[in-house]
């Protein structure tokens, strides 16, 4: 039994052979499109006379109009039951992915593409042969569509790129599947096996499969290739038929090829990097890049022929307090035009900015880094907050490139009719610019109005003050409360469930409330798949809950990736996406994230902070210098930028003379006091060397300026003294946070996952005050808790605490021998080449030969 069908074995009665007889399943009877496939597969593998495909003998109904197919039935196993086996023998994996690409290229022939090649579909009859089964979803090119378009029909861990996103399929999907099963055969393991579908299927799209062993490579040259082409990405870089790959299959078994025989076709890229010539185009290509990004400062990372729209912010002709219903019309319409997967949208946060601007469409444009259209509009409602009354909406499209006005109209509606007028105006510009949108007509337009307008008002209120919130406390409550009143009045209102889950988590992110809110966030999230499972939204609401309060990055990194196929405009759900794959240690995965969320946000300050932050953590120190410098630029006040600065001098120079001029300039700047203040994880000395003026400390002693938690206060104090000399000083601050730090671990068995770095910091407090094994013991669990394996991001900064511990105890052998393992891992700037020269917390390894070919290791990583 399997999805299109169940099987028989069965007696011709007439012709006196062994058969199989297949039904359509009874819960599929009655759908009609399940039918006209089954049937299909019928005429489809009928029309076939091969070896290799399985032979079909009639298709008839019963009395009760049961379909049905009969087949030749053959003796033997599936290839599924013997590659469970283990692998296989290379003269074996030979004959079979010979003879099924020899099959497939007899469909290819006739225009028939099978779709869902697996080792569950082709049988190994008990004389050598094999049988392909299963037609059920092949498509005749010939013939009209019957599958739905964007539809997956298939098996994950064997669809190819392009069928795991919905395109149009050819026969390099099956050349794809057939390399899926080579692989298989010769390791005994898939090249894609995530966990879940979802997983699965981004690693297809996504992700490199490990190269074959070298056991494999050395024995059988060659075989590498013909796997590396059939699972290339791109379909133009594969065989272009089955038959092809039949052909470089059956020279490698006589003997003839050669390696590089069959290389990608020009122009086209390879998956695993196979010779020093093509690595070396790679890096300079790379070297090219950074070239053009540091002197231009522009950088994209979607296809050329993606079209960019921005929606500028509605201009609201009402009264002020009425700003926040137009803002709630531009959202409306950026989220639908979100939905097209073939465009760009700007991200609110990037148009926000040109409210009330008196800039031209072009100027507005180029800032936005090349926009090819501007949507902009006025919003007038005639009485506010009122259900009853009217409301004008007057949008316009605007072709940036001359200022043509594309389409304008003029909305003059009940307010009952507001998402109807929201999903008109987005179908219209769609419209305008030849674009389809996805399910256009079915929301909004005809019955009753999608919310409750009550519930509508409270969302908007509070999407709101969510976007000024930035974080802060008291407005996110303040949002959370305008969510909850939408959901007294309509407790199924998707939206406002989903932003009132992702809010609940960020202030568990800050540790409020934490089991109050994560149950309420919990409800909120399984309430609004139950009721909407397509919604994108909800998706990044479950993955923030799984990052922030479980931990659970793999499964982030699932939920946030079917958020970004959903809705591919979302900055929101890209910068999400980056930080689940940074935590996961794809590294040059949550760059390409980063740089896709800078592309709908140009000018956003942060954005440019955390792109420099994580080039850094890559040791790209040039780049990572290029985007804090850019940060800096855009807004000289922002204390991230500066903080990012700081570490970046500490750790490129190994002299604190840069890092000082810049701390002091921004005191100056700024008339405040507040950057000496930033945060220091981790609580070694590398920050607070640039302190050791004598100014500066007095500035500190007598700033009035506090620390946001009693941990970072005697922290900053505790570090500063010891640098300073004043040990007994530093002592008793340390003493105060060896007290706090127990008693956040006091009367739980077990920690939960968001307090683990409670762990680290407390055995670098035990080290400071002495207690060795204290500090090892705690050192260690800190590590255990929070594995690079499991967290790449926390997992690395616990191995550097716990490098620091064994330092302070006298333990130099071990210390020296995590910093070796560290060297050759993406990290914080805190352990470069330059803290290592200069930090007096590494005083004690100076001597150690090993210290000095530490550093050179360092400096490769970095060059």
């Amino acid at each position: 039994e399997g999805g299109m069908g169940v099987v028989y074995k069965a007696r011709d009665t007439k012709l006196d052979r062994e058969v199989a007889i297949k039904f359509l399943p009874p819960h599929m009877s009655s759908d009609s499109e399940a039918k006209k496939r089954f049937v299909q597969e019928a005429k489809s593998a009928s029309a076939l006379d091969h070896p290799n495909i399985c032979t079909i003998h009639e298709i008839d109904e019963t009395e009760d109009k049961a379909t049905f197919i009969v087949m030749a039935c053959y003796r033997g196993q599936t290839l599924r039951d013997l590659i469970d086996k283990g692998p296989l023998e290379i003269e074996k994996v030979v004959d079979i992915a010979s003879q099924i690409s020899s099959g497939l290229a007899k469909a290819h022939e006739n225009g028939i593409v099978h779709r869902d090649i697996k080792p569950a579909n082709i049988i190994l009859t008990t004389d050598g042969h094999v049988k392909i089964l299963d037609f059920g979803i092949a498509k005749l090119e010939s013939a009209t569509r019957i599958t739905k378009e964007g539809s997956t029909l298939g098996t994950a861990g064997y669809m190819s790129p392009e069928q795991a996103k919905g395109e149009e399929t050819g026969p390099e999907t099956d050349v794809w599947a057939t390399g899926v099963i080579l692989y298989e055969m010769l390791t005994g393991r898939r090249p894609f096996a995530g966990e879940h579908e979802a997983a699965v299927l981004y690693e297809v799209v996504h992700e490199e499969p490990e190269s074959l062993s070298e056991e494999v490579i050395a024995a059988n040259p060659g075989i590498q290739e013909i796997v590396e082409r059939s699972l290339s990405k791109e379909p133009e870089d594969r065989y272009r038929s089955s038959g092809e790959m039949r052909s470089a299959i059956e020279e490698f078994r006589s003997g003839s090829v050669q390696t590089g025989k069959h290389p990608a076709r020009p122009g086209s890229g390879f998956s695993l990097k196979t010779s020093f010539r093509w690595g070396l185009v790679v890096v300079l290509i790379a070297a090219a890049i950074f070239i053009l990004l540091k002197f231009v400062g522009q950088e994209s990372d979607s296809p050329p022929d993606k079209m960019k729209i921005a929606v500028l912010p509605f201009e609201n002709l009402g009264p002020q307090d009425d700003e926040y219903f137009s803002d709630g019309i531009t959202d409306a319409i950026t989220a639908r035009l979100a939905t097209v997967t073939s465009i760009r949208v700007m991200s609110r946060q990037s148009v926000i900015r040109y409210k009330g601007s008196d800039k031209s469409p072009e100027e507005i444009a180029e800032e936005l880094g090349g926009v090819d259209y501007l949507i902009e509009g006025t919003v007038q409602r005639e009485r506010p907050s009122d259900p009853s009354s009217r409301v004008r909406i007057i949008p316009q499209l605007i072709f940036t490139k001359d200022g043509t006005h594309v389409w304008a109209d003029t909305y003059d509606r009940e307010m009952a009719d507001i998402f109807a007028i929201q999903s008109e105006i987005a179908e219209k510009i769609a419209e305008a610019i030849n674009l389809a949108l996805p399910g256009s007509g079915e929301k909004g337009k005809h019955g009753k109005p999608m919310h409750d307008l009550r519930a509508y008002e409270y969302y908007l209120k509070g999407k709101s003050i969510q976007y000024q919130a930035y974080y802060v406390e008291e407005d996110m409550l303040a949002s959370i409360d305008m969510y909850e009143k939408a959901l007294a009045i309509e407790p199924d209102y998707v939206e406002a469930l989903s932003a009132f889950a992702i809010n609940c988590m960020w202030l568990v992110f800050q540790h409020y409330e934490v089991d109050s809110l994560s149950a309420r966030a919990e409800e909120a999230i399984d309430r609004v798949l139950e009721i909407d499972p397509g919604s994108p939204d909800a998706y990044l609401a479950r993955g923030t809950y799984k990052y922030v309060l479980l931990k659970d990055y793999r499964g982030a990194l699932e939920d946030y990736m079917t958020a970004y196929n959903k809705n591919p405009s979302s900055f929101e759900i890209l910068n999400s996406l980056g930080w689940a794959q940074r935590r996961l240690g794809r590294w040059d995965k949550a760059r390409e994230s980063f740089l896709k969320a800078k592309e709908l946000n140009p000018g956003e300050v942060s954005q440019n902070v955390i792109i420099g932050e994580h080039l850094a953590w890559m040791r790209r120190f040039d780049e990572a210098e290029y985007y804090l410098d850019l940060a800096l630029t855009l807004d000289p006040a922002r204390t991230e930028a500066v903080e990012g600065l700081i570490e970046l001098y500490l750790g490129i120079d190994g002299s604190p003379d840069r890092a000082k001029t810049l701390l002091v300039e921004t005191m100056n700047n700024t008339g405040s006091d507040e950057i000496l203040y930033f945060s220091i994880d981790g609580l070694s000395g590398q920050r607070i060397l640039i302190f050791s003026d004598s100014l500066l400390v007095r500035r500190i002693r007598e700033s009035s300026s506090s620390w946001s938690t009693d941990v970072e206060r005697h922290g900053f104090l505790a570090e500063m003294y010891n640098q300073t000399g004043e040990l007994e000083l530093a002592r008793s601050h340390y003493d105060s946070l060896r007290v706090i730090l127990e008693a956040s671990l006091s009367g739980e068995d077990e920690v939960k996952p968001i307090d683990y770095p409670v762990y680290s910091r407390l055995g670098l407090v035990y080290a400071r005050l002495g207690m060795k094994e204290k500090a090892i013991a705690y050192g260690l669990l800190g590590v255990e808790k929070l594995p690079v394996s499991d967290d790449a991001v926390q997992g690395l900064v616990h191995g550097e605490i716990l490098a620091m511990i064994y330092t302070i105890t006298g333990e130099y052998d071990r210390a020296l021998d995590l910093l070796d393992q560290l060297s050759s891992m993406p990290a914080s700037v805190s352990i470069s080449a330059g803290h290592l020269r200069l930090d007096p917390l590494w005083d004690p390894l100076r001597e150690d030969p090993r210290f000095d070919k530490l550093i050179e290791k360092y400096l490769e990583a970095s060059n």
